[in-house]
């Protein structure tokens, strides 16, 4: 089986309507008034990626991932690049176009880029072998998976492991936001009771000094993380945070296995979450998997329910839970799917995962040819 053809697309979701990126959240823009009330004021690039990879037999594999058409114009070089090319395995086309283009370009666009051909290559796989993609990863290792749900909407009695909330405010708030923050911890306790977690997703928007003083402020409340509270490339920060002995949730906004080993290394790592769609694909993510392993980390991956590939994976591993992002109502992402995995409550099980990452009508009619040079 050869690659005879690449194409792709660029869809529009409508993603910053989503009721998550317009509500308040701390951010690293909350130190410029203008941008610090939402996501959606400066987000970017917004739009989906799809990519369809097609095989000289007929076979066909899809992928959706971020980044616009920055990474359009990184997967359409690479699936130019693999025309042509064998399907040996997988992992032997992802080491082709990593060691393309990792030379010039480490960021989280060559990471999404990889991602769009490296999972779109696994599907391609599955269709020609006729079979599920968990299948071709070694079967599922349990048969159901916990949900934890990622919301600012807590609720008594969902079933869920825990809940993991929005931090609203950030240290441009100041002595008032502390409090906000400890408020909204509170009232979800409240809520929730003791039966489920609380967790709280600073989305790079904290420093080291606040971080410190916020853990010490929730510490009554008996989180279960943090996450992401310091800009990526703040390693003194995490550093500084580390020897004193703290630990926090990261993984979706580092791109590679390199960026994960670093911060696995320095002991500032509770939990891992990376997103198979953004940090090099499914070659990629089985290689995290085994760091997690190495240092006795438990791995979850990023928004996993409104992602096939990352479904698959998670029963594969097995992983130690999954995630479900509440949208606000249906899903976006994963309407641009034919097959979707059903609303969670509480708990997935392996015939839950969809067969295929065949895309619904409504993504098809959506997508525009990306037309960029290669």
């Amino acid at each position: 089986m050869k690659i005879a053809e690449v194409e792709v697309h660029i869809l529009e979701s409508g993603y910053l309507g989503t009721k998550i990126i317009r509500d308040r959240a701390a951010s690293p823009m909350g130190r410029f008034p203008r941008f610090a009330e939402t996501r959606s004021s400066w987000i970017w690039p917004t739009a989906k990626v799809a990519t369809v990879v097609r095989a000289d037999n007929g076979a066909q594999g899809v992928s959706i991932t971020n980044g616009g058409e920055v990474v359009a114009a990184i997967a359409s070089r690479l699936g130019w690049l693999i025309r042509g090319e064998t399907v040996d395995s997988p992992q032997d086309l992802w080491e082709l176009m990593m060691r393309s283009i990792t030379l010039w370009d480490r960021s989280g666009f060559v990471g999404m880029g990889l991602a769009a051909l490296d999972i779109a290559i696994w599907d391609l796989c599955a269709d020609e072998a006729g079979k599920p993609l968990i299948d071709l990863l070694g079967g599922a290792r349990t048969d159901s998976m916990p949900v934890y749900i990622t919301t600012a909407r807590p609720m008594a009695g969902s079933g869920f492991t825990g809940v993991k909330m929005p931090a609203r405010y950030g240290p441009e708030s100041g002595e008032e936001g502390m409090r906000q923050n400890c408020m909204d911890v509170a009232a979800a306790r409240e809520v929730l009771g003791t039966g489920a977690d609380v967790s709280f997703d600073c989305f790079v928007g904290w420093d080291a000094g606040y971080t410190a003083q916020m853990i010490e402020r929730l510490e009554p409340y008996r989180m279960r993380w943090i996450e992401d509270p310091l800009l990526p490339n703040d390693i003194e920060g995490f550093r500084k945070l580390a020897e004193a002995g703290h630990k926090f949730s990261v993984g979706n906004f580092l791109y590679s296995y390199a960026e994960i080993k670093q911060f696995l290394e320095m002991g500032v790592v509770e939990a891992l979450q990376p997103d198979v769609a953004w940090s090099g694909g499914i070659t990629e993510n089985l290689r995290i998997a085994e760091l997690a392993r190495k240092f006795s980390v438990p791995l979850i991956f990023h928004n996993t329910t409104e992602q096939p590939w990352a479904l698959a994976l998670s029963f594969a591993l097995p992983c130690a839970e999954v995630e479900h992002v509440d949208r606000g109502g249906q899903s976006i992402l994963a309407e641009l799917f034919a097959a979707q995995a059903p609303a969670p409550a509480g708990a997935l099980s392996v015939a839950d995962i969809p067969a295929s990452n065949r895309l619904s009508a409504a993504a098809l009619s959506a997508m525009r040819r990306y037309n960029g040079d290669q």
